[in-house]
């Protein structure tokens, strides 16, 4: 694509003063930090209890990855370009908080299912509430932060994520220790229930009461919208998206690549610490938060940091060139820790893999604002969405199961049916990214 492409609308300057103050951008993300982290519990907390489920309801590996995957997937997916609809013509912050209250209760729904039609149409109602949290975010914090803070920003937010699996982690696992000894409690008006399903009462009820917090911060003003009669329409968003197709399609294969990546580990990590190492609950729970606190965490944070130093000294490409430099040496040593058959050195092998290959959306989702107009910020970001988590959420865990099943149907290959999609993955996501550079430098470009 050429610079001079009318797909891509010189954006009007802002002035700086139209962004809010550094207190209040700030404000904004710790808010938004909060549903992140209860979004992932909500969306991750099943992958500690499967196990548990499995035995209670009955249901097959299978069944399980598509609870895991494909029942989050596909409303969250689908209800997310209606939402990043609403995000672009509404209050983000109202639609924010609506969504966190919708979510809690599905989530709490999940602990009353009796059966697998119940519990994926719960799951399903959790896809529906968290489809508004990411694009109204990213519409809000493009809003609310300059091009060299961008990064850190984005990358704070979507840090939540992975607190919320460390906790998710490390509350799953305490629970099936639990339940070893307890295998029901008794709650009043529910009556008896299996010691899983408390879970999802616990991680579900208290989010209509955090949904009040998104009025802690006033809805910042939208910036450097294009100036035509057409802006924001539905021609508009169709004439941006057929210019762009090919760098759209690249980065969505990319960063589809790496969110399988992603979610394929935070979906089977446990099971294979369980099934294949024979590590306790509570010692699983404890390794995989480990890792995303000593290793997850500050590789989010160092990522965004780094990505916008380089980013002030000119380097436009640093979002995806990153990643070129980081995935040949981080999904290896995770494959390596998958198929030694030793609990040290998984622990050490997925160290990198967590420090570079699980933090890829912070940037990946700064990349994505920076070559959008802002009056499509939240359709793009949903389409964007959309894309990334059915390869990567919906896919990818399913993959792995059958992969696992085909190669030996007792379940004891789920380490190295892992390995093979980890590995698979990686080359599809760097081979994309590098053909999608020339493309996103013109972007940028024409946009700055």
């Amino acid at each position: 694509m050429s610079a001079a492409s009318p797909s891509l609308e010189v954006m009007a300057s802002a002035k700086p003063s139209a962004r809010p103050s550094p207190a209040v951008a700030w404000l904004t993300i710790g808010v938004l930090f909060i549903y992140s982290v209860f979004a992932m519990v909500d969306r991750q907390i099943m992958t500690m209890l499967v196990d548990p489920i499995r035995r209670d309801l009955g249901i097959s590996d299978v069944q399980a990855s598509l609870l895991l995957g494909f029942s989050f997937a596909i409303f969250y997916t689908t209800i997310g370009l209606a939402m990043g609809w609403i995000a672009d013509r509404t209050s983000r912050r109202a639609l924010i908080g609506i969504s966190v209250a919708l979510w809690g209760l599905a989530s709490a729904a999940c602990g009353l299912a009796s059966n697998f039609s119940e519990l994926f149409i719960a799951r399903m109602l959790v896809g529906v509430g968290e489809a508004a949290l990411g694009p109204a975010a990213y519409s809000m914090i493009s809003d609310s932060f300059p091009r060299h803070r961008l990064s850190l920003a984005m990358s704070v937010f979507i840090m939540g994520g992975l607190a919320g699996g460390a906790i998710a982690i490390l509350a799953g696992g305490i629970v099936v220790a639990w339940s070893t000894t307890h295998a029901s409690i008794w709650l009043p008006i529910i009556g008896e229930l299996h010691s899983w399903r408390l879970v999802f009462f616990v991680t579900g009820l208290p989010a209509p009461f955090l949904a009040l917090l998104a009025f802690l911060f006033p809805e910042p003003a939208r910036l450097g919208r294009t100036s035509t009669p057409e802006a924001g329409s539905t021609a508009h968003l169709v004439r941006f998206l057929k210019a762009n197709a090919a760098l759209l399609a690249q980065l969505c294969i990319a960063f589809g690549a790496l969110s399988m990546i992603v979610n394929s580990t935070f979906a089977w990590s446990p099971t294979v610490l369980g099934r294949t190492l024979h590590v306790a609950p509570v010692h699983i729970g404890i390794t995989i938060a480990a890792l995303l606190i000593f290793a997850g965490l500050p590789g989010q944070i160092a990522t965004g940091w780094w990505v916008d130093r380089q980013a002030a000294k000119g380097d436009t490409t640093i979002n995806l060139r990153i990643f070129l430099f980081t995935l040949p040496f981080a999904v290896p040593a995770a494959i390596i820790g998958l198929l030694w058959g030793d609990l040290t050195v998984f622990a050490v092998g997925m160290i990198p893999h967590y420090f570079f290959a699980m933090t890829f959306l912070g940037v990946a989702a700064a990349a994505l604002q920076l070559i959008t107009p802002n009056e499509l910020r939240g359709r793009v970001s949903a389409l964007f969405t959309m894309l990334i988590t059915l390869i990567g959420f919906g896919i990818g865990p399913t993959l792995v199961a059958i992969l696992s099943t085909s190669i030996d149907d007792s379940g004891m290959a789920i380490g190295k049916a892992l390995a093979i999609v980890l590995g698979c993955a990686a080359t599809v996501a760097f081979l994309a990214l590098a053909a999608a550079l020339p493309r996103f430098r013109d972007a940028l470009q024409v946009r700055t």
